[in-house]
């Protein structure tokens, strides 16, 4: 049976063994070198490389730094910088590049060029087209109110007066210019400014226009503004067209002030009243009579009207004016050479929807009949278009 030795035998023992003492600056190095010699020695042969003799090695690696060029050609640095290359650990030389920024309101813009004096109007219609732009390209529920909230039109009416373009009107023959700003002005509540303007011009202030196409390009932009809501009838915008034809009910220019207007509502009320809701009919009826006050033939928006009456839609009209295509070969070709054989196709169709609805399915299928047998296929592929010119009897 074996004995427990005491613990003084061990302490003893242990006595007897020194630590060792620490390592001097000089062998400390010593030790790192040869470290780094065995570290290096072992990937190199990992990895390809085998120097000729390790005291070699040992002596490069203690005297002499290595050269960037011979760096670049160990294999244990190409192995280190291919794992440092790794996006996770790379450090780019250049900054990330930062998120970018939404870009600046076209009215900040506005407002600093004109400040500066360098706004010129084809800068300003820029500016305005690029608010409406991204307005439409918004989450917006309403766009009128969105518009109204940007106060692009004021910022630019009073840039108009401040600049002293506002006392020459010079500005209003400049049609894209005033299109942009009436889309603004009357969603900001200031359309009374354009009808200020309007009759400055028809008792002779401004460009010269004998004719009255700059006042009826005035008023169509403002009707265009008011019909754009495709959430709300057109009443408000007949109404506008109303007014006009009072306005100036004594004037000799009057039918050509009321002439590109009329047409504007004419296709909205037609070609584009299935995006709205039905007007009021005494509106609707009041609107049409203006005709009558037009110099130019009007027999197809006349008809093509009578088929969308918000009360007593008729095809008479409509019905009429195809049979007379019918008679008539040289009159088919004319309207589709001036692009309107897709609008009479258009009505055709409308005439078409409409005696089908009433059960006389008879008539619908001759109406078809006509309008296949006197346009080709092509104008019947082609997007009905609005055209104020040419318009055949």
């Amino acid at each position: 049976m074996f004995t427990t030795k005491p613990l003084s035998s061990f302490k003893k023992a242990i006595s007897s063994i020194h630590q060792p003492l620490p390592l001097s600056s000089r062998e400390s190095q010593k030790l790192l070198n040869v470290l780094k010699t065995s570290f290096r020695q072992n990937l190199d042969k990992e990895h390809g490389w085998t120097p000729e003799t390790a005291e070699s090695s040992a002596s490069q690696t203690t005297a002499n730094k290595p050269t960037p060029h011979n760096a670049h050609h160990r294999p244990t640095d190409r192995h280190l910088r291919t794992i440092l290359s790794n996006p996770l650990f790379k450090n780019s030389e250049k900054p990330a590049k930062l998120p970018l920024t939404s870009p600046r309101d076209p009215m900040d813009v506005f407002e600093e060029a004109a400040a500066r004096g360098m706004m010129t109007r084809k800068a300003a219609t820029g500016c305005l087209r690029a608010t409406r732009k991204q307005i439409l390209e918004s989450s917006v529920i309403s766009l009128h109110d969105a518009m109204a909230d940007s106060m692009a039109g004021s910022q630019v009416l009073q840039w108009l007066r401040s600049s002293g373009q506002e006392r020459t009107l010079e500005f209003l023959a400049d049609k894209p210019f005033v299109f942009e700003l009436s889309q603004f002005l009357v969603a900001e509540g200031l359309e009374e400014v354009q009808w200020t303007w309007a009759e400055r011009m028809v008792r002779g202030e401004g460009p010269e226009d004998p004719n009255s196409v700059i006042v009826g390009s005035l008023v169509a932009n403002l009707v265009k503004a008011k019909s754009n809501m495709y959430d709300e009838s057109l009443d408000t915008a007949y109404s506008a067209m109303l007014r006009a034809d009072q306005t100036w009910k004594t004037e000799a220019q009057r039918r050509n002030i009321l002439l590109a207007p009329w047409h504007v509502l004419s296709w909205r009320s037609t070609v584009e009243a299935w995006k709205r809701p039905l007007p009021s009919a005494a509106l609707f009826e009041s609107f049409v009579g203006t005709a009558n006050h037009i110099h130019r033939p009007l027999k197809i928006d006349r008809a093509h009207l009578d088929l969308h009456h918000p009360v007593n839609p008729s095809h008479q009209r409509a019905v009429g004016f195809l049979e007379g295509l019918q008679a008539n070969d040289k009159l088919a070709q004319l309207y589709a050479a001036n692009n309107l054989g897709s609008r009479v196709i258009c009505m055709g169709m409308d005439a078409v929807s409409h005696l089908t609805r009433l059960g006389r399915a008879d008539e619908a299928e001759s109406v078809l009949r006509i309008l296949q047998s006197k346009f080709a296929e092509e104008v019947w592929q082609e997007r009905p278009r609005h055209a104020l010119r040419a318009y055949p009897v």
